[in-house]
């Protein structure tokens, strides 16, 4: 018996040492992930017959909520998840919505632009496709391609029942995803579809790049053939190409310099009631601005111009407007035609 016990004294270390030194298998954090998923995301529209909204949104907030829970480690497989083009479609589109949430950084936001122009709008709301995109526009994403999806299709249209029941229809949606991006992207789309005949958007094409103000689109709208647009179109161009600005500067100027470009940081910060009351809600408001608002300013009133459009709203329209016209009469101003 005690040789016995000797026995199994001398052979417990050396078990309890080889346990130790046999590695536990470790559970794939991303095949839980994709379980996950496969078990939430069993459909791949909201359209598809047979499902129930309220278990649906239920499922899809405890996968959200258990993303969120385990940041560190799911964050990396709802990454490649989100990438890889043969996911469910509305895992994408919802799992870049998440992504967003739990990793606002770069790479999310171009990301989530790359699903949403891949996506069908009807898989979420034509609203919530424009609105999304024109923020990725804004933050210096190139969304030509999902503005050229929109403006080349008459039948593209929704309504903004918070904004008055506002019908935002073919040039609604475009000057909102156009007028977020920089030019250098925006204008040779624009010229692009304004060139191509049969194109359903050409006349709205033409319009906004009568908005840019850059010397690109002047020169692209001064070569086209007139007669190729309606008579409305031919009328607006013929005005267009006077390159009359649209406001003359004041004799006494109201306001600073420096007041201005307080407010225009406000606005890139996304307030605008400063402008509002500065600019919009004064007789002479974009008159006093360009008094004395300078050539180097250009740049900072054009960044405020793409930052107010991504509020897709009618009165994100007027405040671009407005903008527009200051920034034409500077460009114009300081590039004036030649005279004959």
């Amino acid at each position: 018996m005690l040789r016995q016990l000797q026995r199994s004294v001398c052979v417990f270390p050396l078990v309890f040492f080889i346990g130790l030194g046999v590695p536990q298998q470790a559970t794939d954090p991303c095949t839980e992930f994709n379980a996950l998923v496969a078990k939430t995301y069993t459909f791949k529209s909201l359209r598809e017959p047979g499902l129930d909204p309220a278990q649906l949104e239920k499922d899809v907030d405890q996968f959200w909520n258990t993303v969120k829970s385990k940041k560190q480690e799911y964050l990396p497989c709802l990454r490649k998840a989100v990438e890889d083009p043969k996911s469910n479609p509305f895992f994408r589109y919802d799992g870049s919505n998440l992504l967003m949430e739990i990793d606002p950084s770069p790479a999310s936001k171009s990301l989530q632009a790359t699903v949403f122009m891949a996506s069908d709008m009807d898989m979420m709301s034509a609203r919530r496709w424009v609105t999304v995109l024109s923020y990725r526009g804004y933050d210096g994403i190139d969304i030509s391609p999902a503005a050229e999806r929109w403006i080349s299709d008459r039948k593209n249209r929704y309504i903004f029942a918070e904004d008055g029941n506002f019908r935002v229809g073919q040039y609604e949606g475009a000057l909102f995803l156009y007028g977020s991006m920089e030019d250098r992207m925006a204008v040779p789309s624009l010229i692009k579809i304004m060139k191509t005949p049969n194109n359903e958007g050409r006349e709205i094409a033409l319009a906004i790049l009568a908005t840019s103000g850059s010397q690109q689109a002047f020169d692209a709208l001064k070569a086209v053939d007139p007669r190729e647009f309606s008579p409305d179109a031919q009328g607006h161009l013929k005005t267009y190409l006077q390159r009359k600005p649209p406001l003359l500067p004041l004799k006494k100027p109201q306001r600073r310099r420096d007041d201005y470009l307080s407010v225009l940081q406000d606005v890139l910060k996304g307030q605008f009631g400063r402008y509002e009351a500065a600019v919009e809600l004064q007789e002479h408001g974009e008159a006093d601005l360009i008094t004395v608002m300078k050539s180097e300013d250009l740049p900072l009133l054009r960044k405020a111009r793409r930052m107010v459009i991504t509020g897709c709203s009618q009165d994100a329209i007027e405040r671009y407007n407005s903008l527009t016209r200051i920034i034409v009469t500077m460009e114009w101003q300081s590039h004036p035609l030649p005279k004959k």
